[in-house]
């Protein structure tokens, strides 16, 4: 009774290998979208072809990061961190199994985002983005101008000055510390003028502003000037 038990367990084993074609598993596999299915194909054929194997192992691990990133979305309550997942599913999964359900979130929940973006922007940069737009800051020989910081606190802005040298325009570009100041870099100036060099600090108050350079502190006043000389200074002499 054990050696009919026996052949029948190992007639049963037989039967179910040669019903299984690696060939067409391994097509099959390629052709899923399902991790499990993947899976039972490396199972089933140890001995496979070390390309065929490979190649859905690679398949397998692609679909496994696709749905993860896919319901990272999902998993978080802020909205603006929910865009940031989706967006960032869509940039490394061009051609992604959620593609077309990442976009359509993207585009039910675009007022939501935008709405809390500018309340965020509002709380951390509307200050000075009313202290510096449309404001020049002048202490004679010297003059800045700064446009309103991005959402990373960052923005660029224009230094005119006056030394032995001449006189002329420097970029600036500039981000705001954790203490509410402006770290302003000089970078690209105008032929004729040796312009402004080194890091400086700039603290910006109601009606003026503090700049801060190799110990010493200088302050600009600030000057009122209309949107379309505001945008001129930046646009001409930001090179």
């Amino acid at each position: 009774m054990k050696t009919r038990t026996l052949f029948l367990s190992l007639l049963a084993i037989v039967l179910i290998c040669a019903c299984k074609n690696e060939a067409t598993d391994y097509q099959k596999a390629m052709k899923s979208v399902d991790a499990d299915v993947m899976q039972n194909y490396l199972l089933d054929f140890p001995d496979a072809p070390a390309e065929h194997r490979d190649s859905v192992s690679a398949r397998m691990m692609d679909i496994i990061s696709d749905n993860a990133d896919y319901e990272c979305i999902f998993m978080v309550e802020s909205i603006i961190d929910k865009h940031k997942y989706a967006r960032e599913y869509l940039e490394k999964h061009e051609d992604g199994l959620h593609v077309a359900e990442v976009e359509v979130f993207i585009k039910n929940t675009i007022e939501d985002y935008e709405m809390t973006m500018e309340a965020i922007y509002e709380q951390k940069y509307g200050e000075y983005r009313d202290r510096l737009e449309n404001f020049k800051y002048d202490c004679g020989y010297t003059w800045l101008v700064f446009e309103a910081p991005d959402f990373e606190g960052k923005g660029k802005g224009v230094y005119y000055g006056r030394n032995f040298f001449g006189s002329g325009y420097t970029k600036l570009t500039y981000e705001i510390n954790k203490r509410g100041e402006l770290i302003v870099t000089p970078g690209e100036t105008t032929n004729e003028f040796s312009g402004v060099s080194g890091i400086f600090i700039v603290t910006v108050y109601n009606d003026c502003i503090y700049i801060e350079k190799g110990g010493d502190s200088t302050m600009y006043y600030r000057e009122l000037i209309t949107d379309g000389e505001y945008q001129e200074l930046l646009d001409k002499y930001n090179f």
